[in-house]
C-alpha cells in the first residue's frame, strides 16, 4: 500500500520539477531579451547567449527545448521525467503568455491543459 503513494508522490515531484523548470527558462528568456531587445537567436543550452548561460541551473533541465523564437515570439518546453512523460510549455506572443501541457488529464496537466 506504501509503494503506490511514494510512485504517485514521485510522479508529482517530477512534474513540479518540469514546471519549475520551465518558469525558470521564461525567466531567462526575459533577461535574454532585456539584455538583447529580441528573442531571436537565442538558444537552450551550449554557446555564449543560451539559457544555460544565463541561468545554469537549466542545466539540469530535462529535454528542455526552445520550438520558436524570434523578435517578440517564443515557445519554451521541458519534459517530466515521470511515466506520464507531460510537456510543460510556456508561449509568448508579443507580451501575450499562455501556460500548456500534454497529454491533458495526465499527471500534473489538468483537463484543461493549461497549468
Amino acid at each position: 500500500m506504501a509503494l503506490p503513494a511514494f510512485l504517485n508522490q514521485r510522479e508529482k515531484a517530477q512534474d513540479s520539477t518540469a514546471k519549475s523548470d520551465v518558469r525558470t527558462a521564461q525567466t531567462a528568456m526575459e533577461t535574454f531579451y532585456t539584455d538583447n531587445q529580441t528573442y531571436a537567436g537565442v538558444t537552450a543550452t551550449g554557446a555564449t547567449g543560451s539559457l544555460e548561460s544565463i541561468e545554469p541551473a537549466l542545466k539540469n533541465a530535462y529535454k528542455l527545448t526552445i520550438k520558436s523564437g524570434d523578435a517578440t515570439t517564443y515557445e519554451i518546453s521541458t519534459e517530466s521525467k515521470g511515466s506520464n512523460k507531460v510537456v510543460f510549455s510556456i508561449k509568448n506572443t508579443a507580451g501575450t503568455v499562455t501556460r500548456t501541457c500534454l497529454p491533458v488529464g495526465k499527471g500534473g496537466c489538468p483537463a484543461s491543459g493549461t497549468w
